[in-house]
């Protein structure tokens, strides 16, 4: 199933969007990195699988490449990731990033999937992006991952 369009991309966060930051009631992964363990709920993970490896898919996280370790963990390939230097202002960390790849990439259409993104943000202005911001408790759920699909279609 191609879920991608032409110039569509994904920004996907972890922390509180794929890996829930309370404890979760459902089956799950336990993952287990150098520098924390963390739990994916298994219908995010059947999820991800179906998005990850399209072109278009980036991480988000402050992570940065270390994101791809949840790709190796499950033998997928590696995913295109954002970076973000730390920021000096009173802005959200990720804003000055995101916003900057949005307008380089104005004929794309961009579907922002973060926890954290305040409700003030530049990139609630952005004519090109469209924005889903889950419960960092319960990370994705079916309604926003059918929200995704939707949006991908």
């Amino acid at each position: 199933m191609n879920l991608f369009r032409k110039n569509k991309i994904i920004l996907m966060d972890i922390d509180g969007v794929i890996a829930p930051i309370s404890r979760i009631d459902e089956p799950f992964t336990t993952v287990t990195t150098p520098w924390s363990t963390f739990i994916i709920p298994n219908k995010i993970l059947s999820f991800l699988s179906e998005i990850i490896n399209k072109k278009g898919f980036y991480w988000s996280s402050t992570w940065g490449e270390l994101s791809n370790f949840i790709n190796s963990e499950f033998d997928i390939r590696d995913s295109q990731f954002l970076t973000f230097d730390d920021n000096d202002s009173n802005m959200w960390l990720k804003e000055k990033t995101l916003v900057n790849f949005c307008n380089k990439n104005k004929k794309a259409h961009i579907l922002i999937v973060d926890d954290e993104l305040p409700s003030d943000s530049e990139l609630h202005t952005l004519s090109n992006v469209e924005i889903i911001t889950p419960d960092p408790s319960f990370g994705l759920t079916k309604i926003e991952c059918d929200k995704i699909e939707k949006w991908l279609k």
